[in-house]
């Protein structure tokens, strides 16, 4: 495996003060490039080729824009935090992917593509003001929302996600019998959409729409999701 770091410091001989992009191209064998952080209001382009690769983000700069593009392999993609003001764009490629944010800068933008294959994308933290987009892409997806302690509280501003197209296995079943009458429905599970707020013991108050979830100040859109879980509190 190779092992590629990068972190851009104006004082060393790769960086100057007038770079207003910069363009990363990893080789094709399994890599994992480490970003440390990136420059603060310059555009930083990482693509990944062939391979599973893994792309640690641990932050990046103010008001930047960033893009990870990934390739046709497993890849596991991981951004721990982002700057305030910046937008982060991160396009998977094909392949069973994992996608984790860990947090966002404060009024930050981060969009996740899961595209093709089932992935399993979570977010975990986000800051207040920010606005984050989440498409599934092609497959069953599982997406999850909250905490490592099962907690919406580390979520802030908005979060938007669609499933995307979904396979038609596995499916799910109910049944209703009544006095010789019964009702039965079968649906695809497809994309599952599963919130974790089981870990926190406030007494929240939570309101559920058919396209929607809402918990104190934090809003979740979602579309196109097949199976929905919500985990509530242990609050009263």
């Amino acid at each position: 495996r190779r092992h590629t770091r990068f972190k851009c410091d104006w004082s060393s001989d790769v960086c100057s003060s007038d770079l207003e992009t910069l363009n990363v191209n990893a080789g094709k064998g399994a890599d994992t490039i480490n970003v440390t952080t990136t420059a603060a209001s310059v555009n930083t382009n990482i693509a990944t080729t062939a391979g599973g690769d893994t792309v640690l983000v641990t932050n990046t700069g103010a008001t930047s824009n960033v893009t990870i593009t990934g390739d046709a392999g497993a890849n596991t993609i991981t951004v721990t935090t982002t700057g305030a003001g910046s937008v982060t764009s991160v396009a998977a490629g094909a392949g069973a992917d994992t996608l984790t944010q860990n947090g966002s800068g404060a009024n930050s933008g981060v969009l996740w593509n899961g595209q093709d294959d089932a992935d399993v994308i979570r977010l975990r933290a986000s800051g207040t003001g920010s606005a984050t987009l989440v498409n599934g892409g092609n497959g069953n997806d599982a997406i999850e929302i909250g905490s490592v302690a099962n907690s919406l509280d580390s979520l802030g501003g908005v979060i938007c996600l669609d499933g995307d197209a979904n396979l038609v296995a596995p499916t799910s079943t109910l049944s209703v019998s009544c006095d010789g009458t019964t009702v039965t429905n079968t649906l695809a599970v497809g994309d599952v959409l599963t919130i974790h707020d089981e870990g926190d013991s406030d007494a929240n108050t939570y309101a559920l729409t058919g396209a929607s979830l809402t918990r104190g100040g934090l809003s979740i859109y979602f579309g196109t999701i097949e199976t929905l879980n919500v985990n509530a509190g242990t609050g009263t």
